[in-house]
Formats: structure tokens, sequence, C-alpha cells
């Protein structure tokens, strides 16, 4: 390859790193803003679930439904259908 061939392909790729850092700096923004939005809608609408699961995480045993088979059997069997 020529020295002229080198600069070009150089060139190609830094104007296409910067394309791909602006890309990725652009989808951080965006991230950040919908995970504000979700905070906010958390913060107006809590979900019953949240407290739910508080009081399953402080229970030793867990909770009760994860150790019932007649509903973790359907679920896992969904789960294996799926895939």
């Amino acid at each position: 390859m020529s020295v002229i061939g080198v600069v070009d392909v150089e060139q190609v790729y830094e104007a296409e790193m910067s394309k791909v850092r602006h890309e990725n700096g652009s989808l951080k923004d965006q991230l950040q803003r919908a995970l504000r939005e979700l905070r906010a809608y958390q913060v107006k609408y809590p979900s019953p679930y949240v407290a739910e699961a508080a009081a399953d995480a402080d229970d030793p045993e867990g909770a009760l439904w994860t150790m019932t088979p007649n509903v973790v059997n359907p679920l896992l069997e969904a789960y294996d259908v799926r895939k």
C-alpha cells in the first residue's frame, strides 16, 4: 500500500471514529433523558409491587411464590417454550 493509500485509510478511520463518538454521546444523552423521565414517572405513580418485593426481601425464607411448585413450574415451562 502506498503512502497515499495509508493516509486515506487513516482519514476514513478517523472520520468513522468521530461519527461513532458522536453517536455514542447522543445515545448516552438520550438514555439519561429517558431515565429521568422514568424516575419522575415512578415517583408520581409508585408501583404496589415495590412494597411487596421489599417485604419479600425482609422474609428470610424468601417470597412464598418462589417456592410454590404450581406457580413456578408453569413459569419455567413458559420460559423454556419461548427459547
